[in-house]
């Protein structure tokens, strides 16, 4: 709750408190790795994520944005014999996400590199995809829940060109599930087109 209410006053402080002298707009896309911890760990291993954002950079130090990404975590299998019988559960975790952000970038002199902290509040989409395969057969199900959740990044762009930027983020993004920690820790590579003003 204290993050959130942090994340809102950032944004609240960025719209309202500096000029929009230097303002652009950039569109991008991004692709990486997810990697899932705590609790969620246990069920799914590492998968990729795949989106595309877009930025409103107010100045040289405030950003603000929407990121929209697929992700998909590998599956895990686990194996019992019963009888000499094998049953086999495979689990898979396939999910999307929303992300509104906001990003201070830390003014580096004589520096092609632009590092930044982000804050975000993220609406999640998340299945839980299980498999069972007993006896020659399989059977299927899928539980897709929607889910509020928060990330903390660091990250740096670099200019490619007059209109391409090339960046990476880390970052760790915590869904608020009960009675459990659903947790996902990405590396992303972006890349992204300057609109102008």
């Amino acid at each position: 709750m204290k993050l959130r209410a942090l994340l809102l006053a950032t944004v609240l402080i960025t719209f309202g408190s500096v000029a929009h002298a230097g303002a652009r707009q950039s569109i991008g896309v991004n692709v990486g790795l997810a990697m899932p911890t705590g609790d969620l760990s246990d069920a799914v291993g590492m998968g990729y994520l795949v989106g595309a954002d877009y930025e409103y950079r107010i100045n040289q130090q405030f950003g603000v944005g929407l990121d929209v990404d697929y992700f998909a975590l590998g599956g895990k299998s686990t194996s019992t014999t019963y009888l000499r019988s094998t049953r086999t559960v495979k689990e898979q975790a396939p999910g999307g996400q929303a992300i509104l952000f906001g990003r201070y970038y830390v003014p580096l002199k004589k520096s092609p590199f632009a590092p930044y902290v982000m804050l975000a509040l993220e609406k999640v989409r998340i299945g839980f995809k299980s498999t069972v395969t007993y006896g020659g057969r399989s059977v299927t199900t899928e539980d897709k829940q929607d889910k509020v959740g928060f990330g903390v990044g660091v990250g740096a762009t670099r200019p490619l060109n007059d209109q391409l930027t090339g960046g990476l983020e880390l970052g760790i993004h915590q869904i608020q599930t009960t009675g459990e920690s659903t947790n996902l820790f990405t590396v992303a590579l972006s890349c992204s087109y300057n609109l102008g003003k």
